[in-house]
């Protein structure tokens, strides 16, 4: 009876769960990372974490950019960390870092339109980070990180509408405290634990789907 109140007031006294606001301050620090433009798709070298030089991971992709198709406003991203991501034309990279437990991070910014936004992340071999991240979004998961003692918070700060979903993938979308919508794809582990997710801002509707579409695909 006891350990049963006590579960229950830390589950009543654990904050709520931050959105993947794009337009909040991180701690994401432009580490020294190279950017390579070659046959219409951009590859990324991200420091190696494992270094004490800063040297980089590999910067060019060892298979071509996936067969599917895409339009015009688009093209691929790769790097040694997040492997090939669609994203929108007519970005630049901000931040790619990756972490001695592979978990990375990859932000994007129009310099001409800066409410075109783009953040993607993945938690790597974290297995408490991806049972906390995606505890929020799946059953699953929130059970998990209950029972393994990852739940690091509990409910969504704000609503948000849940576009399409099934056990392992949910689009979603909200708005922030500043009524700028955000779009967004999180993904969990079917077999293998893991979470990853990409959310969008300030994209047009076409280029906006076909981006989410393709993430994780």
């Amino acid at each position: 009876m006891l350990s049963s109140l006590l579960l229950a007031f830390a589950l009543n006294a654990a904050p709520r769960c931050e959105l993947p606001d794009l337009y909040k301050p991180r701690d994401d620090s432009p580490a020294a990372h190279r950017v390579h433009l070659k046959d219409g798709s951009i590859s990324v070298a991200m420091v190696d974490p494992m270094s004490e030089s800063d040297a980089r991971l590999p910067g060019i992709p060892d298979e071509p950019p996936p067969v599917r198709q895409h339009s015009k406003n688009s093209l691929w991203l790769w790097s040694e960390a997040s492997d090939w991501l669609l994203i929108p034309s007519h970005m630049q990279v901000q931040t790619a870092r990756v972490g001695v437990d592979g978990s990375w991070v990859i932000a994007l910014q129009d310099a001409k339109s800066p409410s075109r936004r783009l953040r993607a992340q993945g938690m790597g071999a974290c297995v408490g980070c991806a049972y906390g991240a995606g505890a929020q979004y799946f059953k699953s998961y929130s059970q998990q990180a209950r029972d393994n003692e990852f739940e690091y918070c509990r409910g969504l700060e704000r609503p948000i509408v849940r576009d399409a979903e099934d056990d392992t993938r949910l689009r979603f979308h909200f708005d922030n405290q500043g009524s700028e919508r955000h779009d967004a794809v999180a993904i969990i582990g079917d077999e293998d634990i893991g979470y990853s997710e990409l959310v969008v801002s300030g994209l047009d509707e076409a280029v906006r789907d076909e981006v989410l579409e393709a993430f994780g695909r």
